[in-house]
């Protein structure tokens, strides 16, 4: 049952399901944040924290996630709210180019919202690859 609740820090999203009802399938995705920019979760053994807003459990549905080649398409770029592109952001960081993702094609102005990666029809995850590039900028290690 769907629910919102005032909790203090520390709280686990294990207590939080268990008051909404508990699980309702076997076969679910647990995460932490929105549909679009949340994190997928292993575990609900998870402590609240000062920036959680949300605690999905979502249906499993099972989908053909097999990554294909991108087919240059420009959904994700035609869906991006900052007007980057996804595609080269994604094959900078798979190359580990991180001084081009940061002075070329200026990696931290996405907002990571997701929407490229949900948009994709070749199943490219994105985002994550995006969420790389930037850790790679920020640390400037190969990941």
């Amino acid at each position: 049952n769907p629910a919102n609740f005032i909790v203090r820090i520390g709280t686990l999203f294990r207590d939080l399901v268990e008051q909404a009802g508990g699980y309702s399938e076997e076969d679910f995705r647990l995460i932490g944040g929105g549909p679009m920019t949340g994190k997928a979760l292993f575990t609900d053994e998870v402590p609240v924290i000062k920036g959680t807003s949300a605690v999905l459990a979502l249906k499993n549905i099972a989908r053909n996630r097999t990554e294909r080649k991108c087919v240059r398409c420009a959904k994700c770029i035609d869906t991006c709210p900052v007007f980057i592109h996804p595609t080269r952001l994604a094959t900078l960081a798979k190359r580990n180019d991180f001084s081009a993702l940061e002075h070329e094609e200026h990696i931290m102005l996405c907002i990571e919202c997701g929407s490229c990666s949900y948009v994709c029809p070749s199943n490219i995850p994105l985002l994550e690859w995006i969420r790389r590039g930037k850790q790679g900028v920020v640390t400037k290690e190969t990941i």
